[in-house]
């Protein structure tokens, strides 16, 4: 569903991101001078980049750019495969633990979206049979070694990209996969009430918006459906005729607007006879919507919580391990382990509005919190009150000992034995 794209956080995550023990930073100078103009980074699949915007008077003002693929991260660096929605989520959390980028920090500049399907007939017939998009001729897209793998056209800052994805992979012999792809770079295309960050991405708003948009735009592709002349009218015959020429369709549109709304109506209605086109569009349709509702992750194995610290392994593409020495300069929970970095700095437990966070964008891991520190009543609570029992349960777990020392302490402070201080956790025996 969701693949590529493209996000801008603001400058101030540049000293974290510039330290990060996982990223190696390749810097472009000014001529002679100390002064950065760009500086790029990868880690495996996800590339930063902090430069100058492209539109800013301010030569001192810097933006930081992140792009990635999802099912890149996901998948060991391939994109055959369509992420769930709950593979996004976990790409989400991984960026938010790993590298500490607040969700709402990250704001979206391009996206692409679409589905890989099996085709209802052989893709070269499906490609030979692409004529144009919104009135603009597909050009061939070439991958070197081989050859043409599809076509894309692009207008005004948005356009499809329809190809073969088992011809990009020829190496993993593949059986045959149509790839119907929606690239925009202008946001405006896609109609939200709010700009889409990596926050409310996946919220059901947006998922809607992405998803009409993609639509939408493969309703404007004229496809050449195979019919015979010999049953349709002269009227039809000559539409049919003049429709499957490309450069007829971009002369009509520049030349007559009017004219080429008409007849692209009328052929759309003529190719209706077979239905070929709304078949793959419909295809598409479906397997967005199973996409959007599955919540199984094949990629991210089980995860456990203990009294000391989490272990999980994150994603196919990563080892992450949650408190291991790798990431011990992240700032964690001293319960459980997770990531606090961006609470207060004074934290040293979990609040309310991070285990939110995880109510929103981590099912799995906010069902293991309340699995392990949820309430053990059978009252049902609002998400809200879950959120306030389970904090309270965690620094239960950290206070609750403390106090039991200190009690067990002061009772027998003035007795013919006191407790000293490193023995108190061990209780008197009767």
């Amino acid at each position: 569903m969701i693949d590529f794209s493209k996000w801008v956080l603001p400058a101030k995550y540049w000293n974290k991101l510039s330290n990060h023990p996982l990223l190696e930073w390749n810097h472009t100078h000014q001529g002679n001078t100390s002064e950065h103009i760009k500086s790029e980074a990868n880690y495996k699949t996800i590339s930063f980049i902090y430069q100058k915007p492209r539109f800013s008077k301010d030569p001192s003002e810097r933006e930081i750019r992140l792009q990635f693929s999802f099912a890149q991260v996901l998948f060991d660096g391939y994109n055959y495969k369509n992420p769930t929605i709950a593979e996004i989520q976990s790409v989400i959390y991984f960026l938010q633990s790993e590298f500490g980028i607040n969700p709402n920090d990250a704001v979206c500049i391009f996206i692409e979206t679409g589905c890989n399907i099996i085709p209802p007939i052989q893709y070269t017939s499906i490609d030979s049979s692409l004529i144009a998009y919104d009135g603009n001729p597909f050009d061939s897209i070439k991958q070197p070694g081989n050859g043409i793998i599809g076509r894309e056209s692009y207008v005004t800052q948005t356009g499809v990209k329809i190809y073969g994805k088992h011809l990009k992979y020829p190496e993993l012999g593949l059986t045959e996969l149509l790839r119907c792809e929606n690239k925009t770079w202008k946001m405006g295309y896609i109609k939200t009430l709010e700009p889409i960050t990596l926050a409310n991405l996946t919220s059901k708003e947006v998922l809607n918006a992405l998803k009409a948009c993609l639509i939408e735009n493969l309703n404007k592709v004229i496809f050449k459906e195979n019919l015979d002349v010999l049953q349709l009218t002269k009227s039809q015959a000559r539409l049919y005729n003049n429709w499957s020429n490309p450069k007829y369709i971009e002369s009509l549109k520049r030349s007559r607007p009017q004219s080429y709304r008409n007849e692209r109506s009328s052929f759309k209605k003529l190719m209706l006879k077979t239905g070929l086109w709304n078949d793959i569009i419909n295809r598409v349709s479906e397997k967005w919507n199973q996409l959007a509702a599955s919540t199984e992750i094949k990629t991210i194995s089980d995860f456990t919580i203990n009294d000391s610290r989490p272990q999980n392994q994150f994603l196919s593409d990563f080892t992450y391990i949650v408190g291991n020495t790798q990431n011990s300069w992240v700032k964690r929970c001293v319960i459980t382990g997770i990531d606090i970095s961006r609470q207060k700095r004074v934290s040293k437990y979990l609040r309310e509005k991070t285990v939110q966070e995880f109510y929103q964008f981590d099912k799995f891991l906010y069902q293991e919190l309340i699995t392990k520190y949820g309430p053990k009543s059978e009252r049902i609570l609002t998400p809200k009150e879950e959120f306030v029992v389970i904090c309270k349960n965690i620094r239960n777990k950290d206070s609750n000992p403390r106090k039991a020392i200190r009690e067990r302490y002061f009772k027998y402070e003035g007795s013919l034995f006191p407790f000293s201080k490193d023995k108190a956790q061990y209780p008197r025996s009767k």
